[in-house]
């Protein structure tokens, strides 16, 4: 899954003329986060969320153009609708 969700996103920012920044939530898997950083190198940016450190989720999502959502995270999908942000 994160193979193929790393995938569509460098296709969609490479398409954009842009890059990736991806943010992981409290749930998100810590082989799935590796993974997500293993394959999107610099230029792109993997945020690893980690308990107690400072969180850039919310300014991110205030700044974003695009945002690619996964099904898995209600909350993340109610928060990109709320923005104004398009959204895949």
């Amino acid at each position: 899954e994160a193979a193929a969700l790393a995938a569509f996103a460098l296709r969609a920012a490479a398409a954009a003329g842009t890059y990736v920044v991806a943010v992981t939530s409290p749930r998100t898997p810590a082989a799935v986060a590796a993974a997500l950083a293993a394959r999107l190198p610099a230029p792109h940016v993997v945020h690893v969320w980690r308990a107690g450190a400072a969180n850039p989720y919310a300014d991110l999502l205030a700044a974003a153009p695009r945002v690619l959502v996964t099904a898995d995270s209600v909350s993340m999908l109610a928060d990109a609708c709320r923005s104004h942000a398009a959204i895949d």
